[in-house]
């Protein structure tokens, strides 16, 4: 799950990469958001963070 989020994080920037490789060779990109951007980085941790406190007070209760 966290490799498959990574990708998805790293989809969003300018940079391109090729995410099937040796698959495919198709770099793609969807220039959502630079590399560095503070506010998607920020955000991104957020949502991570919230996320794993969730799965760990969930794991808690069951």
């Amino acid at each position: 799950m966290g490799v498959m989020l990574h990708l998805l994080g790293d989809l969003m920037t300018h940079m391109k990469f090729k995410p099937l490789w040796p698959i495919r060779n198709n770099e793609i990109a969807w220039h959502w958001s630079y590399s560095d951007g503070e506010i998607a980085n920020k955000g991104f941790f957020t949502l991570g963070a919230i996320a794993f406190l969730h799965m760990f007070l969930l794991r808690q209760v069951l």
